[in-house]
């Protein structure tokens, strides 16, 4: 998944440029994926065809659908997303982080917050709340407001910042649209045969395990398992490829999330870029 930044990884950050993350955004009530100037489409080899499901069986559309029904029920979610490599036998199947790890909450009717971390440490902070952006961090002394330093909560006027820019695409990210998570899935990834695998546990829900393939623009097989609970809401995403791998973890309606805005920010009347 990619939310605001690649992870520091060389590897990890090569799995994302073959293609793995653009097929499915993971991030809180995806509305749109953020505009990195790299299209979002997988164009798959001739060579190596995908398949398609076959008369009466699950896709991913199915299951992707179910989750669209579901979804007014959320009126919170969290998602933890971190990358790693393939667990070996025996190992745990949920990556250990290497690189950044970025936690993005949401709450009705469209409030967020976004939190970067390298290791334990917090380096980038953003908020939405009542239709104005806020930012904290190294990113806001680097691209935002270096004058002001990666100290200072500072607000931002979306209407001077050019949106083809690293700030511009931030902002489009943190205050795009509500939709359900899978929004901006293709047609033909919606086609595509799933099976169901099994249970598995994510945090307090017993999850049912979805399995899923499709390969990158070279070529390379792509590995998704979707868990979603009894209600058709999302538990965990993983996708595996080229040896590494990305999970996304979703805690839904839980009441421990609450977002709200810093005290005593400085405005920011304009970037570097504008």
């Amino acid at each position: 998944m990619y939310l605001l930044s690649l992870p520091s990884n060389h590897q990890f950050a090569r799995l994302l440029s073959l293609g793995v993350i653009a097929i499915l955004l993971v991030g809180c009530n995806s509305g749109s994926a953020p505009d990195t100037g790299e299209t979002g489409s997988v164009d798959v080899p001739s060579s190596n065809p995908m398949p398609t499901a076959a008369e009466g069986e699950l896709t991913v559309g199915n299951l992707l659908g179910q989750v669209d029904e579901a979804w007014p029920k959320v009126a919170t979610m969290r998602v933890t997303t971190m990358s790693g490599p393939v667990p070996t036998g025996g190992e745990s199947q949920t990556p250990v982080a290497e690189g950044m790890i970025t936690v993005e909450e949401w709450s009705a009717p469209n409030s967020r917050r976004i939190v970067e971390l390298m290791g334990d440490q917090v380096v980038n902070e953003l908020v939405f709340v009542d239709g104005t952006v806020y930012m904290w961090g190294i990113f806001v002394g680097t691209s935002v407001a270096p004058e002001v330093g990666s100290d200072t909560w500072v607000t931002l006027d979306p209407g001077v910042i050019p949106p083809d820019t690293p700030v511009g695409y931030r902002v489009s990210y943190i205050t795009r649209e509500p939709g359900t998570p899978f929004g901006t899935v293709s047609e033909e990834m919606r086609q595509r045969p799933a099976k169901e695998s099994g249970t598995v546990q994510v945090i307090d829900r017993s999850c049912t395990l979805y399995t899923f393939i499709d390969t990158t623009q070279l070529g390379e097989r792509i590995d998704y398992e979707l868990a979603l609970d009894n209600e058709s809401l999302p538990c965990q995403l993983v996708q595996r490829a080229g040896g590494f791998q990305n999970s996304s973890v979703y805690e839904i309606n839980d009441e421990d999330i609450r977002i709200i805005p810093p005290d005593a920010p400085t405005p920011v009347t304009g970037t570097p870029e504008g």
